[in-house]
């Protein structure tokens, strides 16, 4: 990946690793590479938290970020993010909850929203919102091709 980047290896000066949350499985077998390299190149290494990664790259938006990634049944992971001068600031910790109580909570939701990550199809087409904008930002990678017209879909609902 740092040759797709244009840089070498010896050019890092740390190791990042995403923590989660996240496939158990895809989690564990990142952190211990993780730890590997910076074991055996004397790196320091940082953890990131998935949700805290979706919204990153949109942190020069002027809106409350909403992360969201699905999780087991009805469920997802979720976490409230505030930008102040391009920086984040968070809102909530990391927290689960069934979608149809996380729609219900957005419903009563009046300022404007920044959704971002993996979003479930139940709450794209939900008419219980309300009606402020929300700017949706997906990734699924069942229904990539379908999504790829939706990136950065506004919708009014």
């Amino acid at each position: 990946m740092t040759t797709h980047c244009g840089l070498k290896f010896s050019d890092l000066s740390a190791i990042g690793i995403v923590t989660g949350p996240g496939s158990y499985t895809g989690t564990r077998i990142a952190v211990t590479l993780a730890k590997t390299l910076a074991q055996v190149s004397e790196k320091p290494i940082y953890g990131l938290d998935t949700l805290s990664a979706f919204v990153y790259p949109h942190r020069a938006q002027k809106n409350i970020l909403l992360a969201i990634l699905p999780s087991v049944r009805s469920q997802v992971n979720a976490a409230l993010f505030a930008t102040q001068e391009g920086n984040l600031k968070r809102l909530t910790p990391n927290f689960v909850c069934e979608t149809h109580k996380l729609e219900e909570s957005l419903g009563r939701f009046t300022a404007p929203l920044h959704i971002v990550g993996q979003i479930p199809e139940s709450l794209v087409h939900s008419k219980s919102l309300g009606k402020h904008l929300i700017f949706i930002r997906q990734r699924s990678e069942e229904h990539t091709s379908e999504l790829q017209s939706r990136l950065h879909l506004v919708c009014r609902l």
